[in-house]
């Protein structure tokens, strides 16, 4: 079994290419599957038997740019503070929990409110997928986001953020475990 993501680029990039088919990645996947660590092999029974991790909890924020303290941080130190207690009153071994968060996503990487030496160091290329329109009396177009009644002026400062909390199912699951969990996990990043 590669040690690492490093050991599997050596062997997919060198001679060992031949042996990366997808016998070999249902090999390691099932050999995990018998693994001793009760994550591991939940984690690679879930990848066999094409049984998804079960979503229990998402929360999205949408913020301006900049903002440190958001649901999505209380959510993941919520996560933090009570992932532990919550397995442990099940006895369920807390790697079956995956908590992941997307990357910050904004529209305009530069925001909305440039300055006038700002935007003329745009580069030709970053200038060319501006998005212009004519408004009003203006003899030429102007980026969408400058305009002030535009929501993409609004929105080019902010990002949006998703930040979920996912359960791995194990065979020997109570039928309404997930229910249960996504209760206890409802009111975690509200504050």
């Amino acid at each position: 079994m590669p040690e690492d993501g490093n050991a599997i680029r050596r062997m997919v990039t060198g001679a060992g290419l031949g042996q990366f088919t997808d016998a070999f990645v249902d090999r390691i996947i099932e050999q995990a599957g018998r693994d001793g660590d009760p994550a591991v092999a939940a984690l690679a029974n879930s990848i066999r038997r094409r049984r998804p991790p079960k979503l229990l909890r998402e929360v999205c924020v949408f913020e301006a740019n900049g903002t440190k303290a958001h649901a999505g941080i209380l959510f993941k130190q919520a996560c933090r503070h009570g992932l532990k207690a919550m397995a442990e009153r099940r006895s369920l071994h807390p790697g079956r929990f995956l908590v992941c968060e997307t990357r910050p996503l904004t529209l305009e990487e530069r925001g909305g409110l440039l300055t006038e030496q700002q935007a003329r160091e745009i580069e030709p290329e970053e200038r060319e997928e501006l998005i212009k329109v004519f408004a009003g009396s203006q003899p030429e177009p102007v980026s969408v986001v400058s305009i002030d009644h535009s929501i993409l002026k609004i929105c080019s400062n902010h990002f949006f953020q998703s930040f979920r909390l996912y359960f791995v199912r194990a065979d020997d699951d109570p039928p309404n475990l997930v229910d249960e969990l996504q209760v206890t996990v409802r009111g975690w990043g509200t504050g």
